[in-house]
């Protein structure tokens, strides 16, 4: 019980800018709450094959300046039902909030979701949902939900020498999509998610934002 209100203590004093005792507010500010996304998807188990462009803010920072996706090997995304080269595609979602950390969201749920035509191979459905971060039925810790992955793009340097910084999809927040089989008339399908903070608190407003959703062609 002790340990409840400890956790429920954090959060109230988080959202206000506060710390509990020993906690250096100067460290990490948080609020994290995720405010912008990305979804993406492309032919490939690689963990950057989703990336997203970034931009630098005024404290040196990379955050994601973009939905559309960096080209790679395997984007656009594509699926086939006859064709084991394009049986699955994997797809992402990044989810950032705009404190000094952005890729260190809330812990959360996060929702997929996809059109009919489309299977996500986690669930054999159309929907599936993970956990992010840590949380409960009335608490949630800050920052807990890794929701995105920065790293330099090596193959694309713009201008030389410099090396621009991409966003993906931490692999957590992965899934795997397949056309389904019965579905022969679909040609396109989409897919998107959903984060939502954990945790019922009277003292915050429910937080949840969705992704832009993330199309893929289907052949037969």
């Amino acid at each position: 019980m002790l340990r409840r209100y400890r956790l429920f203590a954090f959060a109230v004093l988080a959202a206000a800018g506060l710390t509990l005792p020993g906690l250096h507010a100067a460290t990490r500010t948080l609020a994290g709450a995720a405010t912008i996304a990305a979804m993406g998807c492309a032919n490939s188990t690689t963990s950057t094959a989703v990336s997203f462009p970034t931009t630098t803010n005024a404290a040196g920072t990379a955050t994601l300046s973009s939905a559309t996706q960096v080209p790679e090997p395997g984007v656009p995304a594509m699926l086939s039902r006859s064709n084991p080269a394009f049986s699955f595609a994997s797809c992402g979602a990044v989810f950032e909030d705009s404190d000094g950390f952005p890729t260190d969201i809330d812990g959360g749920t996060i929702h997929f979701h996809v059109s009919p035509g489309l299977i996500i191979l986690e669930s054999n459905s159309q929907d599936f949902t993970i956990p992010c971060g840590s949380g409960g039925l009335y608490t949630y810790y800050p920052d807990s939900c890794q929701g995105g992955l920065n790293h330099t793009d090596l193959a694309h340097p713009f201008p030389l020498p410099i090396y621009l910084v991409r966003v993906s999809p931490n692999l957590a927040n992965v899934v795997h999509i397949k056309a389904d089989p019965t579905a022969s008339n679909v040609s396109q399908g989409w897919i998107e998610a959903t984060w939502t903070r954990f945790g019922f608190n009277p003292f915050f407003p429910p937080a949840t934002i969705t992704s832009n959703v993330s199309t893929v062609q289907i052949t037969n």
